[in-house]
């Protein structure tokens, strides 16, 4: 009963008595030992709930100074010495949401960048920081948006570059008397 009840000192000890009595009784000597391996069993629960809380309070201090890494290979010892348990599998899923919002983060750096070197003129740099705001995030639609924008630009410029061709070569034409050229 007591075993039963979760109190397997308390039955053990009981059944110690027990067998003090009557040491020659076998279902007494066969109930000390099952109360030895479920109180053994207990105290390795116990011990290995310990190292899981520890081994979760590591990892979590890791997490919240920001070394993912790390705190993944602790996860994964962990994993090869307990199993799978769930307070692994939520703190890999955390360290996913993590990671996640540092590339959001990090891609909209990129794209306030890239916005800054459209309003400066400046294509080439513009159109990489969208290029690496989108390997970051590659849903984003601002980052589409200034793609667009930068597009637009460049046919505005090759539209201005064609024009002022034509009239560079329309002047040349009139310089020279040459109307039919």
């Amino acid at each position: 009963e007591r075993t039963r009840a979760g109190d397997h000192e308390g039955a053990l000890a009981s059944l110690l008595q027990a067998s003090q009595m009557d040491p020659d009784n076998a279902e007494v000597r066969a109930l000390v030992e099952r109360a030895r391996r479920s109180r053994d069993r207990k105290q390795e629960q116990v011990r290995l709930a310990g190292e899981l809380e520890g081994l979760a309070t590591r990892a979590e201090a890791l997490i919240e100074n920001g070394e993912l890494d790390e705190a993944e290979e602790l996860l994964t010892a962990g994993e090869v010495k307990y199993g799978t348990r769930k307070v692994i599998a939520s703190l890999r899923v955390r360290i996913e949401e993590v990671r996640f919002h540092r590339r959001e983060k990090d891609a909209g750096e990129k794209l306030k960048k890239a916005y800054r070197y459209l309003q400066s003129g400046n294509l080439a740099m513009a159109e990489e920081a969208v290029s690496e705001a989108l390997a970051l995030s590659p849903a984003l639609p601002e980052a589409q948006r200034i793609r667009h924008e930068i597009e637009e630009r460049r046919s505005a410029e090759k539209r201005q570059q064609v024009i002022a061709a034509a009239r560079s070569a329309i002047r040349e034409c009139l310089d020279a008397g040459d109307l039919e050229g």
